[in-house]
């Protein structure tokens, strides 16, 4: 049976007890997990204010919306549908153009705080508090933090683990998130195997119904066929050395040769002792199941890993999910799991935060009010990240140049 909301957010016995601020909602470790997880979003990636845009966020997302309307909610880029960017640029083009930007953040923060907020509460007790946290201290947190193109990346491993892991959270905020964040990126087709398991078993063992699993399935379909009826281009090649590349995304999201056979080591015994070892094992057959799925992709590129300074959210979401491993090892009753999963989450995020406590931001992206009201007069070209540019015409974007 399923443990009762009380119950989980509890933990240990006598847990509740010594921490008054563990009320029955648990309420207080969602809400400590959200403040501690945007204030390290805001050390980790200043660059976040002023507001400003990224990549995809106009040159697709905005630009859709201002000419396809709520039609750009179906329109497939690269391949596959981007539910919750697409939402996101739609509230914006409903608003003064001027304010995009901040209409923007504030949709990242937002999201960002709700995923943390999710896997708190999948985790529960006090490790929850920071197990949110791993969104940003993950390795390759670079690229995917701070900006709405790259939401995908925060949403696909927080919803695995609320369809692994689906406590304090009610059917119909767990059916909403998975309804967006599984029809915005690929990730719910690449996962389908781990949902497919949550849910028969679920069903076998418990004669319920995993609501968010069967919506992700259902999103991991949708979006395989659009993948199929959208295939992406073919790139040529330029090497082929499948073995190497996944000794090296394994490497990149543990944080190192060594804390990668550390990492696995740990991982391996928290696996092997106390409770919850399934759903531990689920998500780490998931990281290495979208190791793989990348390494189909990329293996014909494998010069793009050599170092680790691009392509880093090819391997975040792979750290993300080794996090919330040590995290869940951490509220095991097991002294050996505590000791491993805590081995874990201080190897990986201390590599993180080694390589680098913030990024450097490398775009422009300033003066976007002036570009638009200076369009309302004659065309202008905004640059708004390295070699992305877009020609405004009274406040309507329309594609100039990308990389």
């Amino acid at each position: 049976m399923l443990k009762t909301a009380q119950e989980e957010w509890a933990g240990e016995p006598g847990e509740l007890a010594r921490y008054p601020c563990l009320d029955k909602s648990g309420s207080m470790v969602w809400i400590a997990s959200i403040i501690i997880t945007l204030a390290l979003l805001y050390v980790r990636a200043p660059d976040i204010w002023p507001a400003r845009f990224w990549a995809e966020d106009l040159y697709e997302f905005l630009m859709r919306a201002q000419i396809d309307g709520v039609h750009s909610l179906v329109d497939s880029y690269a391949g596959y549908l981007h539910t919750v960017p697409r939402l996101i640029s739609l509230v914006a083009s409903w608003l003064p153009m001027k304010y995009a930007p901040e209409v923007f953040l504030f949709f990242v923060l937002f999201f960002t705080g709700w995923a943390a907020s999710i896997i708190a509460r999948g985790i529960g007790g006090f490790a929850g508090v920071l197990a949110g946290a791993s969104l940003v201290l993950a390795n390759g947190w670079m690229e995917p933090v701070g900006s709405v193109t790259n939401l995908q990346w925060l949403l696909a491993p927080t919803l695995l683990l609320l369809a692994v892991r689906p406590n304090g959270v009610t059917r119909i905020e767990g059916g909403i998130f998975a309804a967006i964040a599984s029809t915005s990126g690929p990730f719910a087709t690449a996962f389908a195997p781990i949902y497919l398991f949550v849910l028969i078993r679920s069903f076998v063992k418990e004669r319920q119904i995993n609501v968010v699993a069967l919506i992700a399935i259902i999103g991991g379909t949708i979006q395989l066929a659009e993948v199929l009826m959208n295939p992406a281009n073919p790139r040529e090649p330029s090497g082929d050395h499948v073995t190497w590349l996944f000794g090296r995304l394994i490497e990149l999201s543990a944080g190192g040769s060594l804390a990668a056979l550390a990492v696995g080591a740990l991982i391996c015994a928290s696996v092997f002792f106390g409770k919850d070892r399934v759903q531990r094992s689920l998500l780490i057959g998931a990281s290495l199941l979208l190791t793989i799925m990348v390494i189909a992709k990329f293996k014909t590129q494998t010069d793009l890993f050599i170092t680790d300074l691009g392509a880093q959210r090819y391997w975040y979401v792979q750290s993300v999910l080794l996090l919330l491993v040590g995290f869940l090892a951490i509220r095991d009753p097991s002294n050996v799991s505590k000791a491993a999963g805590a081995l874990v989450v201080a190897i990986i995020a201390g590599s993180s935060i080694y390589s680098g406590v913030a990024r450097v931001w490398v775009g422009t992206g300033s003066g976007w009010r002036d570009a638009v009201e200076k369009s309302y007069s004659a065309p202008i070209v905004y640059t708004y990240a390295p070699n992305w540019t877009m020609r405004l015409e009274s406040g309507t974007l329309y594609r100039d140049r990308f990389p």
